[in-house]
């Protein structure tokens, strides 16, 4: 079996599971009594970077939401990195962080209007888990509905070019989002 998490030793796959299930059974270190996602200071590590100084934008530069808002991203004088969805594989965990992150189910990442999702799955609502839609965002990431702005620590979803530059603003005089 493979190890996750290398450097505190091996650890196999059905133990990882439970880890970040978050149960303290198989999850202490080394005889601690302090479960091991609280001494990894797991429950705060995200696997997107985030900066206060560096505006990360997760886009599809097939659509013209997409491209509008890299526009205003591009034009801003911070440090970008923009992530083009429809050229760069993001993997579950981003997704699933995304969604976390956005106080969102995964499921509102998803255009379940988008044409090729009417195709693939019909037009009745669907009832699926989160890694279900997870799969749909791996197979087809041209399904995202908005682009997701990631700037410091707050995360938004742009419906517009111009919602960019309401957070910079926002941002840029210390107002929290709400």
């Amino acid at each position: 079996m493979e190890s996750c998490i290398p450097w505190w030793g091996t650890v196999k796959k059905n133990r990882c599971n439970r880890i970040n299930n978050k149960t303290e059974q198989d999850t202490t270190h080394k005889g601690s009594k302090v479960p091991l996602f609280k001494i990894l200071d797991m429950e705060d590590m995200g696997v997107i970077s985030t900066n206060k100084n560096k505006i990360t934008l997760f886009y599809n530069s097939e659509n013209s939401i997409g491209k509008q808002c890299y526009g205003y991203v591009q034009a801003s004088d911070k440090e970008v990195l923009g992530i083009d969805i429809s050229k760069t594989n993001i993997t579950g965990t981003q997704w699933a962080e995304l969604a976390e992150k956005l106080e969102i189910p995964v499921k509102q990442l998803i255009d379940t209007e988008h044409p090729d999702f009417v195709e693939l799955y019909g037009n009745k609502a669907i009832d699926m888990e989160a890694h279900d839609w997870i799969k749909i965002l791996d197979k087809n990431p041209k399904l995202v509905q908005f682009p997701v702005l990631v700037f410091g620590e707050n995360y938004y979803q742009l419906t517009s070019g111009a919602d960019f530059k309401k957070y910079l603003e926002a941002n840029s005089a210390g107002i929290e989002k709400k």
